[in-house]
């Protein structure tokens, strides 16, 4: 019994990270969190502005293409965070939080858009993104600094060719 064919499933992650580093730049002053599941194991200087991606579950939604070619979907969950300065002392600046949180959940959500083909070692890899659902803005505060955060799951439909 050989090997199984790979899925290629790991240029979906890299994709999602090269999409989130265009619309959410390093020069821009965004990092890349160390931890997406708790963001009390990041650095505060992450926290600022960051983001970072959780590999969730993943179906096989038995749509044969052709030829025992099947489509399969993986959940992502995609965490954005900001620092502000006050969470509840201050309401203008608690909206800006909230604003600019949803302000980098629209650049990545344009980032989404269309079919990607991807060809390594000539076997094609097509994935879509869907955007499933996100958990809205919300506060928080590790140590003395405060937070807004926005979960962002999305979906990757993908096949191998």
């Amino acid at each position: 019994m050989g090997s199984p064919t790979p899925t290629l499933i790991g240029n979906i992650i890299d994709y999602i990270y090269t999409m989130l580093d265009t619309a959410l730049p390093a020069s821009s002053g965004y990092g890349i969190l160390l931890d997406p599941d708790d963001l009390t194991n990041n650095p505060a200087e992450i926290l600022k502005s960051g983001y970072g991606v959780s590999v969730e579950d993943a179906q096989n939604t038995e749509r044969e293409i052709t030829g025992g070619v099947y489509w399969y979907r993986r959940n992502f969950t995609i965490v954005l965070v900001r620092s502000v300065l006050s969470l509840y002392s201050d309401a203008a600046t608690r909206k800006q939080g909230i604003k600019d949180v949803l302000e980098d959940l629209n650049l990545v959500l344009q980032q989404m858009k269309g079919t990607r083909v991807v060809t390594i070692a000539n076997v094609q890899t097509a994935f879509d993104f869907k955007f499933v659902h996100d958990s809205g803005p919300r506060p928080t505060q590790i140590g003395d600094i405060p937070y807004f955060f926005i979960e962002l799951t999305i979906s990757a439909e993908y096949r191998q060719t």
